[in-house]
């Protein structure tokens, strides 16, 4: 999909879903980083027990924990890219890559938004 300014009848909606966007990455940092810190205060209490079935329930909780971490994390670049993209703009950008390589492969991308 291409995004492109075309004039004032997209940039009523873009300016709200690209703040949208922003306010999901920001939610999405604070729960990271809280979930992060209880995984690591999970990560302790299992270090610090010598029960196997309490080691057992803190690796489980630990692991889950740690998996919630990863998400959330990986939703905040994403949601700033998003806002980024969505963000209204004067005109149309252009933005390309060309790769060549030296055994006569070539490799092209543009992006338009």
């Amino acid at each position: 999909m291409v995004l492109a300014d075309h004039g004032p009848s997209y940039a009523p909606y873009r300016k709200p879903l690209a703040i949208t966007s922003f306010v999901i990455a920001g939610g999405a940092a604070v729960a990271a980083a809280v979930v992060g810190g209880i995984a690591l205060k999970t990560r302790g209490r299992f270090n610090d027990t010598y029960v196997e079935r309490d080691a057992y329930d803190l690796n489980e909780q630990y692991v889950g924990y740690s998996n919630a971490f990863w998400i959330t994390a990986a939703v905040v670049p994403l949601g700033v890219l998003a806002g980024v993209l969505f963000w209204p703009r004067q005109g149309e950008k252009k933005a390309s890559l060309q790769v060549k390589s030296r055994f006569g492969a070539d490799l092209s991308l543009s992006l338009t938004f």
